[in-house]
């Protein structure tokens, strides 16, 4: 069976595991959804915002949650992560904030997240309009224009297209 990427993000780790490859990211990246638990309800965080986002590089962990102040730990001087420097105006820290907010951005624009299909099911779906799938146009014009029929020409498909002719 043909692996499906577009249906789960990663890499085969058993090269890494068995010590025949090296590191491949730079750093880890772990999400959580926390819409269903009581936490989210009582910081009164809606569900489309109740969501982290953590970063690990070396010894920083930088956390990111909706609509509050980010969270860092230095693990090498606080394995316990009892004191969140997140807000810290230290030199050092400000530095360290910036560098892990700027690779977060990084990760969280690569087109992994834009993944949701293959190749030739969006080739098939590009075909759609041609077929009679008519979303996303604004009016008969603009179908006209993109798909290079008449919108008067069309006739419907599926079940009930015989009884409408």
């Amino acid at each position: 069976m043909r692996p499906k990427p577009h249906i789960v993000e990663g890499r085969d780790l058993t090269p890494l595991l068995h010590g025949t490859d090296g590191c491949f990211r730079q750093y880890g990246i772990s999400e959580h959804d926390y819409s269903s638990f009581e936490m989210a309800k009582a910081l009164d965080v809606p569900q489309e915002d109740a969501r982290t986002v953590m970063i690990f590089y070396c010894r920083w962990k930088y956390i990111r949650c909706e609509g509050f102040d980010p969270v860092i730990f230095d693990l090498k001087t606080d394995p316990q992560e009892l004191c969140n420097i997140g807000s810290s105006q230290a030199a050092a820290h400000v530095e360290v904030r910036g560098r892990m907010e700027a690779a977060l951005l990084s990760w969280a624009t690569q087109h992994h997240t834009r993944i949701t299909a293959t190749a030739d099911v969006l080739k098939r779906q590009g075909n759609a309009a041609a077929s009679g799938v008519l979303i996303g146009f604004w009016d008969e014009a603009e179908y006209e224009a993109a798909v290079c029929k008449r919108f008067d020409g069309l006739v419907p498909l599926g079940r009930g297209a015989a009884s409408s002719k």
